[in-house]
């Protein structure tokens, strides 16, 4: 699958999240340099400063603040196993849209929770992550909701 995601729709992504989610730290450790060697310099971004403690909180907010207002009301569902479910959950909470997220069964259980509290329908069905996409893109169907792809969404990409 191929996307037309072209610099400015990253700008254009850029500008919908900087209000809500402020940059993270870049750090640099010296003892992490001694560990790597080879005059190795490493900086460190820490993407655990986000709201849910992963950066896929941004990729959920740049895909939710880029739908229509139809969409936002009719609500988006995912398929995930933990952080970009949390991410999506949070965004929606932002943004008032309704979130649906499928998870296999057996997920982590704090996962689960967090996204609940975070104010998503969980629905728990099948045995992988795979199984738990089938579902989501039934419900997509059924119920008239958009798809928040983790990975194949070209906002998301942006």
């Amino acid at each position: 699958m191929s996307y037309d995601v072209t610099f400015e729709k990253v700008i254009e992504a850029q500008s919908r999240l900087i209000s809500h989610l402020p940059p993270t730290p870049l750090r640099h450790y010296p003892s992490l340099d001694r560990c790597i060697g080879h005059g190795i310099t490493a900086w460190v971004k820490h993407e655990n400063h986000h709201p849910t403690n992963a950066f896929k909180v941004r990729n959920a907010l740049s895909a939710l603040s880029a739908l229509d207002e139809p969409a936002r009301t009719r609500g988006v569902i995912a398929a995930t196993r933990g952080n970009h479910g949390q991410g999506v959950a949070w965004a929606g909470r932002l943004m008032d849209i309704p979130v649906t997220i499928c998870v296999p069964k057996g997920n982590n259980p704090e996962k689960n929770e967090a996204m609940v509290d975070l104010g998503a329908e969980l629905i728990v069905s099948g045995r992988d992550y795979d199984a738990a996409v089938q579902v989501a893109e039934a419900l997509v169907t059924e119920r008239g909701l958009t798809m928040v792809h983790s990975t194949n969404n070209a906002d998301i990409i942006a």
